[in-house]
């Protein structure tokens, strides 16, 4: 939960009163999933979005001061073509916010019907979560749940423009987050480590693959130019000393003329003209 206002005591207290009083509600729907992850259709019973929006009501009601709610609730939604993302906003009278984690499930852009579901969902799943609400059968429905949404590989372009939740940014551009962790930025490096939602946690692993792959290409590299320069080292030490070589070979010879020119013998002494 992230926060936004200086009076959390306020909103603690009010948050606790409004929880207590919550009702759990009936869960009177049924629905069947199919679950790509084992290819198995199971069903479950649940309470919808109106049914949990109801109970949360109705505790607001029955805990007002002087005949003024003490607390509200908002959703915070992002949707793109491949996903929908959906944090509860809840607000005390005093102002103060408290922001639940996001959740993103993927969603089919062509599939009008289907993202609108998606949206519903998510935003019960996460209004649930945020005060307490069991609106579904229990946690093994929750896991088959997450595992009827599977994440899918991401385009390069769908990395450079995917967004998440980061701080009161509620579309951080994650490469760009995943930047300022490589460059040791603890906060960011802090969000990475937390558990994300699948598609989340999927373009995370693709960019940690680009910059593994980044990585090694650079090291690779660095490892030709320092070969390149040991291999240029050596051709300009093999060059000074061929130079060296050629220069003494050219004093010999010019010593050895001079010699020649002005007479002196082998032993040193001069030669009679």
């Amino acid at each position: 939960m992230e926060f936004q206002g200086n009076d959390i005591a306020s909103w603690a207290k009010h948050f606790i009163q409004v929880k207590a009083a919550i009702k759990q509600p009936k869960k009177n729907h049924k629905v069947e999933v199919y679950s790509k992850r084992t290819g198995k259709t199971f069903s479950y019973s649940y309470a919808d979005l109106s049914d949990v929006d109801k109970a949360i009501m109705d505790a607001i009601r029955s805990t007002m001061e002087d005949g003024v709610a003490t607390l509200s609730y908002i959703f915070n939604v992002a949707q793109d073509k491949i996903s929908v993302s959906v944090s509860t906003g809840i607000i005390d009278i005093t102002g103060t916010i408290g922001t639940t984690p996001v959740i993103t499930f993927p969603v089919n852009a062509a599939d009008p019907q289907s993202a609108a579901s998606v949206m519903t969902y998510a935003k019960r799943y996460s209004l649930s979560a945020a005060f307490g609400i069991a609106s579904e059968d229990d946690d093994d429905v929750q896991s088959a749940l997450a595992n009827s949404y599977q994440p899918r590989v991401l385009t390069k372009a769908e990395l450079e423009n995917y967004t998440v939740q980061y701080g009161i940014d509620p579309k951080a551009n994650l490469m760009d987050l995943y930047q300022e962790a490589a460059e040791g930025i603890k906060e960011a490096r802090d969000w990475l480590k937390q558990p994300h939602d699948p598609q989340t946690a999927q373009a995370i692993h693709q960019i940690a693959d680009i910059y593994k792959k980044k990585k090694q290409q650079e090291e690779q590299a660095a490892k030709e130019a320092e070969l390149k320069k040991q291999k240029e080292i050596e051709k300009q030490e093999a060059l000074k000393q061929v130079r060296q070589a050629e220069q003494q070979e050219k004093s010999v010879k010019q010593e050895s003329f001079l010699d020649e020119m002005f007479g002196v013998k082998d032993n040193g002494s001069k030669k009679d003209v």
